[in-house]
């Protein structure tokens, strides 16, 4: 199963939850401001929740392995702060995620995991060493784990 969100208005997180959520499979891609943005409680497959300044609308976003490798890219559909991922391809490793560049692949609903990427500008990078990883702080939501 794969599921895909971006919030609708520019304020708004694109996952907000009481009490837990467990993350058992799939693909999750969640777009939204960073104000109380949270990802699972716990899950079984790795999951990166990273929140940066504001990311303009329809920006290429582009997570690359440290082979070169693209994992996930996708175009932001409204102004965005937070971005959640998660996927049996986010394994134990180092990571950074780009802004703009180009993608040889056509995007599908505004994402592909296929094609070859020419990077554009680095956004950040993060180390995936346990299900949960946190890049940057938000505001609220639910406490770090």
């Amino acid at each position: 199963m794969s599921v895909q969100t971006q919030s609708i208005g520019n304020q708004d997180v694109a996952i907000d939850y009481n009490g837990s959520f467990t993350l058992t499979g799939g693909t999750l891609l969640a777009v939204g401001s960073s104000g109380m943005a949270e990802q699972a409680s716990s899950a079984d497959i790795n999951s990166v929740l990273f929140n940066k300044s504001s990311i303009a609308a329809d920006t290429l976003i582009a997570i690359v392995n440290s082979k070169g490798e693209l994992i996930v890219a996708f175009k932001t559909v409204k102004i965005a702060s937070s971005v959640v991922f998660a996927s049996k391809t986010l394994v134990k490793g180092s990571y950074t995620v780009y802004t703009g560049g180009s993608i040889s692949s056509a995007l599908s609903n505004q994402i592909t995991t296929d094609g070859t990427y020419a990077k554009g500008t680095q956004l950040l990078t993060f180390t995936v060493s346990s299900t949960l990883t946190e890049v940057g702080s938000s505001a609220g939501g639910q406490p770090k784990k």
